[in-house]
């Protein structure tokens, strides 16, 4: 066969193998929906905010307003900042001030409003702390809020034992009180109390071993989950509820959420789990045919209602799913959302009357991006 046949039949078949070769890879790679699945009376996500290096973010209520708390780092990777939002009559956040020079150790952050205070939990390196500032200090003194140190995490020794070593790190050579992470306060509890990853991946119900929450003391050993990570609870019905994500494959909480390069609570995506007492654990992911995760927020609504927000993205587009608590074990889908962002993190606090507020974070090359969403059912 001469040259110039072979040309000819190089360039007629060349066409048909780009294309199916496109097909293969189109059909291979996970990708979500383009369409924008926008509820009625959904807003669309306004942004409002953006930092060089996020760790982590929480809406409070606040008198019927809403307050938001964000913590990052500067591009040096060590200096830590608090930036504290507010609304006006339900408008946009407002930067109302920033606190620079919080410490440089700080991993996660959650809050919870107890009377005229904010009560945070700090997971730091391997440790929970708790401070407390007043609520009217923080959005309207003009002095430099003061953190108060009200209780370090720790575990007992009994409980300590019931950490064990793992493959890939000894708990041996590090004391027990830096064996805990990303905490998170349990919503509707009647005093103050935590979940949070031991360093093997157990989940556990911690809180001071004291009468006063506001003593310093050890942690009690309540409940061993399988392992999972990132654990958040709320309280349906006088149940303890926990939702957490199961990654593919071992992944320690010490090595997800000790990389100083890579701060905040953000764990692969994984499988969606609920736990409850009497119940047997339930995959979501599989029980509603709804796939992996990268983040989720567990949140009471003002009516007792529990509901789970979850998020994945495929680095271009980005999909929130909500599913509402059933009674108990019970979980069904309520609404899904998909956007043309690659939104990453998330948190949600109830609104009135069927809304839902949603903060929800956008990573670019050059750093991150808040955006503001109100999502009615």
């Amino acid at each position: 066969m001469d040259s110039s046949k072979l040309l000819r039949n190089f360039l007629f078949v060349f066409p048909s193998l780009v294309g199916l070769l496109s097909a293969y890879a189109t059909a291979s790679e996970p990708r979500l929906e383009t369409r924008r699945g926008t509820e009625p009376g959904t807003s669309e996500p306004q942004r409002f905010h953006s930092c060089p290096n996020l760790i982590d973010f929480f809406q409070v209520e606040n008198g019927g307003e809403r307050s938001l708390v964000v913590l990052a780092r500067g591009r040096d990777w060590v200096t830590v900042t608090m930036s504290l939002f507010g609304t006006d009559s339900g408008a946009a956040f407002r930067l109302i001030r920033t606190v620079p020079d919080l410490g440089s150790g700080i991993q996660s952050a959650d809050g919870i409003r107890t009377g005229e205070e904010i009560l945070f939990a700090f997971g730091s390196l391997g440790r929970v702390q708790w401070r407390r500032a007043s609520l009217a200090e923080l959005l309207h003194s003009s002095q430099r809020p003061h953190l108060e140190p009200v209780w370090y995490g720790e575990l007992s020794s009994a409980s300590a034992r019931r950490v064990g070593p793992v493959t890939e790190w000894s708990t041996a050579s590090l004391e027990p009180r830096r064996w805990l992470f990303v905490p998170r306060f349990i919503r509707g509890s009647s005093a103050p109390e935590s979940v949070a990853n031991a360093a093997d991946g157990k989940i556990l119900r911690i809180r001071p071993s004291t009468a006063d929450h506001h003593a310093p003391g050890k942690a009690k050993f309540f409940r061993t989950a399988s392992g999972g990570l990132a654990p958040q609870a709320a309280f349906a019905s006088e149940v303890v509820v926990v939702a957490f994500l199961r990654p593919d494959g071992p992944r320690q909480p010490f090595w997800v959420f000790s990389n100083p390069a890579s701060p905040g609570p953000r764990p692969p995506g994984g499988a969606l789990i609920v736990l409850e007492k009497g119940k047997k654990e339930k995959n979501l992911s599989t029980a509603l045919n709804l796939g992996p995760f990268i983040a989720h927020e567990l949140v009471l609504g003002r009516d007792g209602s529990l509901l789970l927000f979850a998020l994945r993205t495929d680095g271009v587009k980005s999909e929130v799913v909500a599913l509402e608590r059933r009674g108990p074990g019970g979980w069904a889908l309520k609404g899904t959302q998909h956007f043309p962002s690659a939104f990453r993190r998330l948190s949600a606090l109830a609104g009135p009357e069927g809304a839902w507020h949603l903060v929800l974070a956008e990573k670019l090359d050059d750093g991150w991006n808040l955006f503001d969403l109100l999502w009615t059912f």
